[in-house]
Parts: structure tokens; C-alpha cells; sequence
């Protein structure tokens, strides 16, 4: 039985057939890489007080998620390259889901730090990853509209996340406080990550 084709291996002119599917799945997993700046950002607050963080470690609990990001962005892109995007997307997407719960149970301010910066790693491995999947699956007309459709949800994600951060400290969503910043993206990764499989 031969392998099935992957939307990588199609010819140029042969269009994918669940790409419209592929791109909502994409655009969404950017979009929680973004998310998780601004939503955590509103709940330092309420971090500082429940961890008994200094100002120090809340400025590292804020920047770890970015540096990481930095520093792992160009080696995820490549990684892409050598071993398929819709594998080191879902890789990342699954290691995302997995810090964002570890950030979510974290006893002390170090411990936050260390999960921050190891979810900013696993939302720089998905993000290489979604242009380029987009670049491939969508082309002519369509790939101008894709890429709108992605800068406006991406504006809205960096607006929204600070509404939404501010909402789920404040509700205390199931006495979680702080912490459903974190759970928040947890079960919408998990989705993305069972419908990306298949």
C-alpha cells in the first residue's frame, strides 16, 4: 500500500483538497503563539501576588516567552525544511499545549520562568511553520486572501488577548485565578493538534 500524498509532495499545479481545512488550523496555531504575549502581560499582576515574585522575576516570567521565541526561530524554520512542516508543526503545537499546562501548575517564579521560556521555544517552532504551509497550499488570488485573513486575525489576537486576559483574572474561572491565563490555550492546542493529525 503506498504512502498517502501530503500537500508538501502535490505538483504546483494540483491544489490541495483540504487546504481551506489546513488553513483555519494554521492561522489558529499562530494565532495562540500570539495569544499568550498579551493575555499573560495583563495577569503579572496577579502573578506577582500569588507566586511572591520580585519585579525581577516578573520581568523574566514577561520576556523569557520572547527571547526563547527569538533565539529558536530561525532554527525551527529550518527544521521545517529538513523534516516536513505539518510534522514540526504539530511537534511544536504539542509541545505548546504541554508548557502552557506546566505554566498553568507552577509552584514558584523560577519554575514559571522555565516553562515560559520553554512555551516561547514551542510557539517558535510552530510559526515558521504556518507562512510556509500557507505559501505552499494556496497560490494566485487565493493566497491574497489567505494572507489578508491573516493579518487581520493576527491584529485582532494582539487586541483581544488583553480583553481576554483581563476577563479571566477577574472572573477567577473556577478559583484558578492567574493560572487560567495559561489554561486558557491549553485545550485549543490539544484540538488543533488532533485535527492537524488527521
Amino acid at each position: 500500500m503506498s504512502e498517502p500524498i501530503t500537500a508538501e509532495d502535490r505538483a504546483p499545479d494540483t491544489p490541495y483538497r483540504w487546504r481551506w481545512v489546513a488553513m483555519i488550523i494554521l492561522v489558529l496555531g499562530f494565532m495562540l503563539d500570539l495569544l499568550n504575549v498579551t493575555v499573560v502581560n495583563v495577569g503579572l499582576p496577579a502573578i506577582q501576588a500569588g507566586l511572591g515574585a520580585t519585579s525581577a522575576q516578573v520581568g523574566w516570567i514577561a520576556t523569557a516567552y520572547l527571547l526563547a521565541f527569538a533565539a529558536t526561530m530561525i532554527t525551527s524554520a529550518r527544521l521545517g525544511d529538513l523534516f516536513g512542516r505539518k510534522r514540526v508543526f504539530l511537534t511544536g503545537l504539542g509541545g505548546f499545549a504541554a508548557a502552557g499546562a506546566w505554566s498553568a501548575l507552577a509552584q514558584s517564579p523560577g519554575e514559571l520562568i522555565a516553562a515560559r521560556a520553554t512555551q516561547g521555544a514551542a510557539a517558535a517552532i510552530v510559526a515558521p511553520q504556518v507562512l510556509a504551509s500557507l505559501f505552499v497550499l494556496f497560490r494566485g488570488p487565493e493566497r491574497a486572501t489567505v494572507l489578508g485573513v491573516f493579518g487581520v486575525v493576527a491584529g485582532f489576537t494582539q487586541a483581544g488577548g488583553l480583553v481576554l486576559g483581563g476577563v479571566l483574572v477577574t472572573a477567577d474561572v473556577g478559583g484558578s485565578g492567574w493560572r487560567a491565563v495559561f489554561w486558557v490555550t491549553v485545550p485549543v492546542a490539544v484540538v488543533l493538534l488532533a485535527l492537524g493529525l488527521r
